[in-house]
C-alpha cells in the first residue's frame, strides 16, 4: 500500500502530526472532557469543605450562645447575692441606729 493510499481513506481538511483533522478535534474534545470533570471534582470537593466549615460556625455559634446564657446567669445569681447582703447590711444599720438611741 502506497502512503497516497491511506490518506485517501480519511477525510482530511489538515493533517497535524500525521493525524486527521478530526482525530485531533476528538483528541481536544476529549482533553476538554477530562479537564471538565477535573473542574467538577474540584468543585465538589470545594463545596463540601464549605459545608464543613459552615457547620463548624454554626457549631461555634451555638456554643457562643450557651456560654453566654451561662455567664448572664452567673452573673444575675452574683447580683442577687450582693443585694441581699446589701439588704442585710443594711438592716443591720437601722438595728445598730436604733439601739443606740
Amino acid at each position: 500500500m502506497k502512503n497516497n493510499d491511506l490518506r485517501s481513506n480519511y477525510p482530511m481538511n489538515n493533517v497535524t502530526n500525521n493525524y486527521p483533522i478530526n482525530d485531533v478535534n476528538d483528541l481536544n474534545l476529549d482533553m476538554s472532557l477530562k479537564l471538565a470533570v477535573v473542574g467538577g471534582i474540584i468543585t465538589t470537593i470545594g463545596d463540601a469543605i464549605a459545608t464543613y466549615a459552615a457547620s463548624l460556625a454554626v457549631n461555634e455559634a451555638i456554643e457562643s450562645t450557651i456560654t453566654d446564657r451561662r455567664e448572664s446567669q452567673e452573673q444575675e445569681a452574683r447580683l442577687k447575692q450582693l443585694e441581699n447582703q446589701i439588704n442585710l447590711l443594711n438592716q443591720k444599720i437601722e438595728q445598730l441606729t436604733k439601739s443606740d438611741k
